[in-house]
Formats: C-alpha cells, sequence, structure tokens
C-alpha cells in the first residue's frame, strides 16, 4: 500500500504528537466528530498514532475494528478503521 504514495504524500500521514508515520506503521482509524474535535481539538487532515491517542484521551483505546477489508484499506488509508469509544 505505501509504495503507491509518494514521499511528499506519506509525508502528510505523520502522528502530530510523535511523528510516526500513521500509514507505515499501520494504524489508521476513524473517530467521531464530537471526540476528534471537540474533544481533541484536532481537524480532518490532522494524524495521531494509536498511542498518542491514547494519551490524549488519558485511557487505553476500548475500540474495535469494524467491518474493515484489506481492499477497503488500499483504497481509502486514513478512514479505514472505526473506533467506538
Amino acid at each position: 500500500m505505501t509504495a503507491r504514495l509518494s514521499a511528499k504524500e506519506l509525508a502528510r500521514y505523520r502522528c502530530l504528537d510523535c511523528g510516526v508515520n500513521v500509514v507505515t506503521a499501520g494504524e489508521f482509524y476513524m473517530l467521531n466528530s464530537e471526540i476528534w474535535e471537540g474533544q481533541l481539538g484536532l481537524g480532518w487532515s490532522d494524524n495521531l498514532c494509536i498511542g498518542c491517542l491514547e494519551t490524549r484521551l488519558g485511557r487505553k483505546w476500548a475500540g474495535r475494528v469494524a467491518g474493515v477489508s484489506k481492499r477497503m484499506l488500499r483504497r481509502r488509508p486514513t478512514l479505514a478503521v472505526g473506533l467506538t469509544l
């Protein structure tokens, strides 16, 4: 999957807090906008790895992967995983 992204495109997927690339780490997910924007104060082009998400939330991720296929991961990597908090 990452071979299809240019270096410039791949650079857009860095965690804001620690700098890890969430695409190459395989940590893509989507949160409810009330949590992402409201509680965390982030925009839709921002990225956090799961570890930094947990740090900002002050607790472990209690979500689950909901109906994710390999085809979906290839097509829309930043929207592939849904979290339930």
